[in-house]
């Protein structure tokens, strides 16, 4: 696996785990404002990525913030500068 073409939550899983066989860390980047709507959706697939081990979000809305750390208290965020 030299590059990866396409990156979904079915393959994700078996992507951090080849990159943390590797010594490296995954992350995710949340850098897309949301609608009150989509929270759920977001924080559903969110889920999906700490069960995948990916080891950290990086996220540009405070809101989303709030929102993880409230239903995922041990997860691990960073902010987006962008």
């Amino acid at each position: 696996m030299d590059s990866i073409d396409n990156i979904s939550m079915d393959n994700l899983s078996e992507i951090v785990k080849y990159a943390h066989l590797k010594g490296v860390r995954t992350y995710v980047t949340i850098n897309t404002l949301l609608s009150d709507s989509e929270l759920r959706e977001l924080v559903d697939m969110v889920g999906e990525g700490l069960l995948a081990g990916v080891d950290a979000f990086i996220v540009q809305d405070y809101g989303v913030i709030g929102v993880l750390k409230e239903v995922y208290p041990n997860i691990v965020l960073h902010g987006s500068t962008q």
